[in-house]
């Protein structure tokens, strides 16, 4: 026989061969297919159900978080969940169709979750319309808990049922693999007695195919090589039917995976080792593969050491002549660092979006081509009264007053050509025509892929309007100053004379020229002005003012030495950080010799009715008509004097206190008992009401005859609405406070439980598992102890702020020298090694609670003790001094101290200078200082600078 006829022969031998072992691998793959889909199934399942039960946590999760924050975006799990949950079950019951004991419990799961959502849905309603305790309240009940608990163990049942039935399943998978094996190798051993026939016949063949191997073994080395060291791992899948099962992979398999080839060969290892939510999208691209060809994917693929990778996957489909699939190849590529870098991204265009939506001022963004608004906050469509849609179907022309469009125009050309943003005072329109002044601030940005501008505008018409107000005042006044008969003389804060009108210089004698930068001592008697000097002085160091504010009468020295009496009204003005003052003087000289025997009584008269503006003072005659009436009653009551005059006092009175006598009664009662004194209504002569203090005196002569009656009525409205604004924001303060109280001391307890079982379970995981984990590991795991106790200390500290907001409080005498060295040796026996020099006064006595007291005194001393820690030597003091009058008690340190600017922060809860690194603690301590204090009807406040100590002050 020819070659290629043996060739022939021992190829439909090998056919026939093939299609014995064949039809048997065929029979065991179709059962090996059947029973991988049951492994399959399993594993959906109990991803599921796992799913299933992360939303009910997901959602009790967020309503809690509504509860304590009231905050409707916390809720949104919980919408997402009962969104879930449905479609998630009815696939449930699909899967476990065929097992009636599953459907038993999935029928209980459909009957608790329900329930358990509308428990859910009932606190949300709570927490909306009773508030934060009653709900915090309902969560409270345990009723929740013990429904999530009857969840949690019938779950735990079904994933128990499912992980039976995948290891049974999974074991039927391995025995109809070696089936498949077995009928394969047997398939193999028959081939091969026939390659080795063969081989006799096709020697020369093998010749040249040798030949022909050597030539390409470089290349194939090279491409071994380039495989191995690529981070994209190549892989072959062989396909039967619609079934695969791994031929070959690369070696760098274990770069990405952490698993070996052996392991990577296995057709059970990619689908286990799929992330149970990426499993059934991933499945269901499959089909895809088969009808183009080729598919890319993204999933997560666990790893060994058990975290999970992203994994692209990109496979081509491989037909022979006849169309029938062989085989699939692919690459899997590592793109977890990609995912995250995404995912940075996504949460750094968040941040940024909302920093442009809750920003407080107007912003938006515009097309620098189209001049179309592309964005817009909600501070625009506030102020400017377009919606938003109105907005960005607008461009800026459209917020412009006509005149300045072309301006505008012209400056964003500049910005385009590269000019810089136009920024600078706009004028802008609202929706309701009204014109503003804005200051806008402007900076270019890509938005969209197009050049687009960000602009912030803030409305500075009312500062404008200001600004011009100070102006024309400032013109008016120069006016004035400048025709006025009276002397007006400005001088700065060392009593230089800065301004001499014309109407001092007839008066001193004096040009303008020759005074101004002189001494203010110059216009005065030489025995006024030492008196003059520490005035200034006094009002400079500590706002006591003596003459500032005042109308007083001194003596002037003129140029020629002549001493004469004037007026000065004298006032105080800033001008940044510099004080100035102004006075109008008059020369009284005539008005003193003329009326020195009167003045005293009229002046005093005068003042005391004249010019008393808060007050109504007017005479009635004895049947009660008006006989007299000063500027205080023609502002409170709105008649002159000469519209009311002769009208009865029955007139000020409301219509039903006049029509039932009570103007004769008060006359009466004023007669009777010399005084009458009422608080009611009043009415003004536009018809309008005022609440009224009114005090009716009866004056009579020295034998007792009445001449009338003296009145005095003051218009108590606003002080009579601000009471009562006062008692109801009082209350309402009170019971928010103590709600808050309540509330916080209630979440605070709550948040032990779940804190205990972190760190009570990290530290399990530390002493029990610290050998299977890297050092990165453990370090997460130290963070996360570490953390625990952070908060649990933050619990504690909160917990003593709300005990001590609602202790009772025991008045009794303390001895707080004696609570402050009790405190010091506590301590000092904490470290005993430390040198720190204590001062205290003795026999500092007051009244207040004892304990809450030595807390506040433990607070203090404390952190001094803790921020000298680094000074040598260390000093603390325990003292008392007088502040503004009050005996305050102060702890003062040589330590760390703090920027002063910072002290308004200093007494919030968690608020804190310096970084936890450099001095621990939690930021409650002054926090509970000041409830206490403020408790005892005290204050507390801090003196510091950086690096030079601090001194905090109480009074109690």
């Amino acid at each position: 026989m020819t070659l290629e006829r043996k060739i022939q022969v021992g190829f439909g031998l090998a056919l026939a061969i093939v299609l014995v072992v064949g039809a048997a691998a065929l029979r065991s793959t179709t059962a090996t297919v059947e029973s991988a889909g049951w492994v399959a199934q399993t594993l959906q399942v109990r991803a599921d159900l796992e799913a299933a039960f992360a939303d009910v946590i997901d959602a009790e999760t967020g309503v809690r978080g509504y509860v304590i924050t009231g905050d409707s975006a916390y809720l949104a799990p919980y919408d997402s969940a009962r969104a879930t949950l449905g479609p998630r079950l009815t696939r449930l019951g699909t899967l476990i169709a065929d097992n009636p004991v599953q459907q038993h419990r999935l029928d209980s799961l459909q009957t608790l979750i329900p329930i358990r959502f509308e428990r859910l849905q009932r606190t949300i309603g709570v927490r909306r319309t009773r508030g934060t305790v009653a709900a915090g309240l309902a969560v409270m009940s345990g009723e929740g808990k013990v429904l999530t608990d009857r969840l949690r163990g019938l779950i735990a049942r079904m994933e128990d049922e499912e992980g039976r039935l995948l290891a049974r399943r999974s074991a039927a998978l391995a025995a109809r693999t070696r089936e498949v094996r077995i009928a394969v190798a047997g398939g193999t051993l028959l081939t091969l007695g026939l390659a080795v026939v063969a081989s006799v016949l096709v020697g020369r063949e093998q010749a040249r195919r040798r030949h022909a191997e050597e030539a390409l073994r470089p290349t194939q080395a090279r491409l071994e090589h380039v495989v191995a060291s690529s981070t994209v791992v190549i892989y072959g899948n062989e396909v039967t039917g619609s079934s695969f099962s791994p031929n070959w992979v690369s070696e760098n398999v274990t770069r990405l995976t952490g698993y070996d080839v052996a392991a990577a060969m296995d057709p059970a290892w990619w689908l286990e080792h799929l992330h149970p939510d990426d499993r059934a999208r991933v499945l269901a691209e499959v089909p895809a593969l088969f009808s183009q060809d080729r598919l890319t994917t993204e999933y997560r693929f666990r790893h060994a050491d058990g975290s999970y990778r992203w994994v692209r996957d990109e496979c081509r489909l491989l037909r022979d002549a006849s169309g029938t699939p062989r085989e699939v190849v692919g690459a899997w590529m590592d793109i977890t660092e990609h995912q995250r870098a995404q995912q940075v991204l996504r949460e750094s265009e968040e941040r940024h979006r909302l920093l442009f939506e809750r920003n407080p001022l107007p912003a938006w963004v515009f097309d620098l081509e189209t001049l179309k608004f592309l964005a817009v906050n909600e501070a625009a469509v506030s102020s400017y009264g377009y919606s938003r849609e109105e907005f960005l179907a607008m461009t800026i022309d459209d917020i412009r007053p006509q005149e300045d469009v072309a301006a505008l125009r012209a400056a964003v050309a500049r910005t385009v050509a590269g000019g810089g943003a136009a920024g600078g005072i706009w004028r802008h329109r609202k929706k309701d025509g009204t014109v503003i002044e804005v200051e806008v601030t402007a900076h270019p940005l890509a938005y969209g892929g197009r050049r687009a501008e960000l602009v912030l505008a803030q409305d500075i018409t009312e500062r404008q309007r200001a600004e011009q107000a100070l102006r024309a005042s400032e013109e008016r006044f120069r006016a004035l100053a400048a025709s006025a008969n009276d002397a007006i003389v400005s001088a700065d804060s060392h009593g230089h004379i800065t301004y001499f009108n014309p109407g001092a210089e007839r008066l001193f004698g004096y040009a303008a020229t020759d005074v101004t930068g002189q001494p203010l001592t110059l216009l005065m008697p030489e025995r006024f002005r030492d008196a003059h000097r520490a005035g200034l002085a006094r009002y400079l160091a500590t706002g006591e003012a003596h003459v500032v504010g005042k109308t007083v009468e001194l003596a002037g020295r003129a140029k020629d030495g002549r001493e004469f009496p004037l007026e000065l009204s004298l006032a105080s003005w800033k001008q940044g950080s510099d004080v100035g003052f102004t006075g109008i003087l008059r020369d009284i000289t005539e008005r003193v010799r003329a009326a020195e025997a009167l003045r005293a009584s009229e002046e005093r008269f005068r003042l005391l009715v004249g010019n008393v503006r808060d007050y109504a003072i007017y005479m009635l005659d004895p049947t009660g008509h008006v006989v007299s009436w000063n500027r205080g009653a023609e502002q409170i009551k709105g008649y002159a004097a000469e519209e009311i005059i002769g009208q009865h006092v029955s007139r000020f009175y409301a219509p039903e206190d006049a029509a039932a006598g009570k103007p004769a009664a008060a006359l009466e009662a004023a007669a009777a008992a010399g005084r009458y004194e009422e608080e009611n209504w009043r009415v003004r002569k536009d018809g309008s009401r005022f609440w009224a203090n009114v005090v009716m005196t009866a004056v009579r002569d020295e034998r007792g005859k009445l001449l009338g009656f003296a009145k005095v009525t003051r218009d108590l409205s606003e002080r009579r609405r601000a009471e009562a604004e006062i008692r109801a924001r009082t209350a309402q303060l009170e019971a928010a406070n103590k709600e808050l109280e309540a509330f916080s001391y209630s979440v605070s307890h709550d948040l032990r439980a779940p804190l205990r079982s972190i760190d009570g379970f990290s530290q399990a995981l530390q002493e029990d598992y610290t050998a299977r984990l890297d050092e990165e590991g453990r370090s997460h795991l130290r963070r996360v102890r570490a953390a625990t106790q952070r908060m649990a200390h933050l619990i504690d500290d909160l917990l003593h702020l709300a005990r001590v907001s609602r202790a009772e409080l025991k008045s009794a005498p303390v001895d707080l020298s004696a609570l402050a060295q009790g405190v010091v040796a506590e301590l000092r026996q904490g470290e005993p090694r430390r040198a720190v020099e204590f001062v205290c006064a003795d026999k500092a006595q007051v009244r207040g609670d004892p304990a809450l007291l030595r807390v506040v005194l433990e607070n203090l001393l404390g952190n001094a003790w803790k921020f000298t820690t680094q000074r040598r030597p260390a000093r603390i003091e325990f003292g008392v001094s007088q502040q503004d009058g009050a005996t305050a008690y102060f702890v003062r340190d040589n330590g760390a101290g703090f920027d002063i600017a910072y002290a308004d922060k200093l007494f919030g809860a968690f608020q804190r200078l310096h970084s936890a690194k450099e001095f621990e603690g939690t930021g409650i301590g002054l926090a509970t200082v000041q409830r206490i204090i403020h408790r005892h009807g005290g204050r507390v406040w801090a003196e510091s600078a950086v690096d030079q100590g601090a001194t905090f002050y109480f009074t109690v």
